[in-house]
């Protein structure tokens, strides 16, 4: 009876440390597009007196992002903007508006598939340039500004939040500075699978289980 009890125990503590082994995530990829609203979806550029802004696609971001690996967020660059100037005796003051349309898709072998979402983002770039610096700023007026917004992305509620952005330098300068965070699904548990040694640690454990019953009925078959 003692020894039964501890292969009880000993097959309860291989279970329970299966469970709490650490499981793998499955892959969820995610890829977002960026398109700017007006005759150029790549960009738009204000000539301001002796000074220009330039708002752009960010070309360099990476073609998908696997949400289902992390539980941080993920920082993806969707935009830029450049300056330049000459104006070495005055300012030019800047007040640009723009709006920006986001596409989050999912990605399976290398292919879009399911639903898509959109995120629509709008503001104002402000402040003054000239050929010794810049002022400028940005004030967003429309999108997961203070707080993340949550989309559908092929039938799964990922998060979305507009990251800070960063001033250009003097110019001419260049900034990638429109980036947004991608929060791993809501309900990450729909993207866990068990990791190989957890399997095996269960089963080896319920094998412990049924050892004495198995020997039981072998015992009563040899009485019988």
């Amino acid at each position: 009876m003692m020894r039964h009890g501890k292969m009880l125990f000993s097959a309860a503590a291989i279970i329970a440390l299966g469970m709490f082994h650490s499981e793998a995530r499955a892959a969820f990829l995610v890829q977002v597009t960026a398109t700017l609203n007006g005759p150029n979806p790549d960009s738009v550029t204000s000539v301001i007196g002796q000074s220009t802004v330039t708002l752009a696609t960010y070309k360099g971001a990476p073609s998908d992002i696997d949400l289902g690996g992390t539980i941080s967020p993920i920082h993806v660059t969707f935009g830029t903007t450049s300056t330049t100037s000459s104006n070495t005796s005055s300012v030019d003051a800047v007040n640009l508006n723009y709006g920006w349309t986001l596409t989050l898709a999912h990605i399976l072998d290398g292919e879009p598939v399911g639903g898509m979402a959109t995120v629509n983002v709008s503001g104002q770039i402000v402040g003054n340039l000239t050929a010794r610096g810049s002022t400028l700023d940005n004030i967003y007026t429309g999108g997961p500004i203070n707080a993340a917004t949550v989309v559908k992305v092929d039938g799964v509620s990922v998060s979305v939040r507009l990251d800070d952005w960063t001033p250009p330098g003097t110019p001419p300068s260049f900034r990638r500075n429109f980036s947004v965070s991608l929060i791993d699904p809501i309900d990450p548990a729909i993207f866990t699978v068990p990791e190989p040694t957890t399997m095996a640690l269960m089963g080896l454990g319920g094998l412990l289980l049924i050892a004495p019953r198995i020997r039981r009925r072998k015992a009563t078959a040899d009485l019988g």
